[in-house]
């Protein structure tokens, strides 16, 4: 399961690129760009992810109500318990980075419903995203190490 799992900020990244790669005004960039580009600004941890490697998963229950089903004909809200799997993380690549570092915090849910289907949702919360497209987003990889505080190595 590890290995089919991207991070929360690399498939975001992933998908603002498709995103501009179709259109016109800016080129496809190289995935393992970006990829690189993390490691060599958070470093590279064998065995951990490239972002938000420390974390912890957990396992539970959701039971959507039948009230729910005014709003939505989904299989959730049938009123029976629904399998669901948690992962909380802390941003960076460092899989002993602080507790209480300034940096973002991640929840990812996965809700396995009956007859196979499957919602998955990420959640990240980060003070900001400041970059208006991929290239500048890559270009501002490099810089969190220089910034006075930084906590992530």
């Amino acid at each position: 399961m590890k290995k089919l799992l991207l991070t929360a900020a690399v498939a975001a990244a992933i998908l603002t690129l498709n995103v501009y790669a179709q259109s016109a005004a800016v080129a496809p960039a190289d995935p393992n760009t970006f990829v690189n580009q993390f490691e060599a600004t958070f470093g590279k941890f064998e065995g951990f992810r490239r972002s938000g490697a420390k974390g912890v998963c957990a396992t539970g229950e959701f039971v959507g109500t039948a009230d729910a089903r005014a709003l939505s004909t989904s299989s959730a809200f049938s009123g029976r318990p629904v399998p669901v799997e948690v992962r909380f993380s802390v941003g960076g690549a460092n899989p002993k980075a602080p507790d209480n570092g300034k940096t973002q915090r991640n929840l990812a849910l996965q809700f396995n419903l009956p007859n196979g289907e499957t919602w998955q949702m990420g959640n990240i919360s980060a003070p900001v995203f400041g970059a208006s497209s991929p290239q500048q987003f890559l270009g501002r990889l490099g810089v969190p190490a220089a910034r006075p505080g930084h906590q992530d190595a």
